[in-house]
């Protein structure tokens, strides 16, 4: 490999925000069933 040859990225911004997004659901998924929790498990999945 040469220095001036470009290197194919591993993950583009894309892929990592969509990564990004299914754990975030995947996480809420796993927080505790609580009346309080509700809002901001929702507010965490419709930020990310």
């Amino acid at each position: 490999m040469e220095l001036n040859e470009p290197t194919e990225r591993i993950f583009n911004l894309d892929e990592r925000l969509v990564r990004f997004a299914g754990e975030s659901i995947f996480f809420v998924r796993k927080l505790a069933k609580a009346y309080e929790l509700e809002y901001y498990k929702n507010q965490l999945i419709r930020s990310s």
